[in-house]
């Protein structure tokens, strides 16, 4: 699935939100190269980084900031159509393979599977 390493990192409020984006993009990225990191902060843009560093925030950028990658809503309902599009974003970047076979029974069973984990 992934045409080369990358890591995937998520910040962002609320934070709740934010882990379980990661935790979906953990579940579909599992068993490739792709690495998903989430963390409290945004991540540093000391240089660029190896393997390839993708960031996600999660509500709004504050002003002045440099842009992350991709920019979702922090709106908890709409975690799994965050994830998605950030699936995307790696599919157009060349990262991943394109999702079109991803359906929205799919996203049913991401979210059967986070509120089994507690976070949703």
């Amino acid at each position: 699935m992934v045409k080369q390493d990358f890591c995937v990192w998520v910040s962002g409020r609320p934070a709740s939100v934010a882990a379980s984006i990661a935790r979906a993009l953990e579940l579909s990225l599992s068993g490739s190269n792709g690495r998903v990191v989430f963390a409290a902060e945004r991540a540093s843009t000391a240089g660029e980084s190896s393997p390839r560093l993708v960031e996600v925030l999660v509500g709004d950028p504050p002003a002045g900031e440099h842009a992350p990658d991709v920019v979702v809503p922090g709106d908890g309902a709409r975690a799994g159509e965050s994830a998605r599009a950030v699936l995307r974003h790696l599919a157009a970047a060349g990262y991943a393979d394109p999702l079109d076979d991803y359906s929205d029974d799919d996203e049913a069973a991401v979210s059967v599977r986070l509120q089994a984990f507690g976070y949703l």
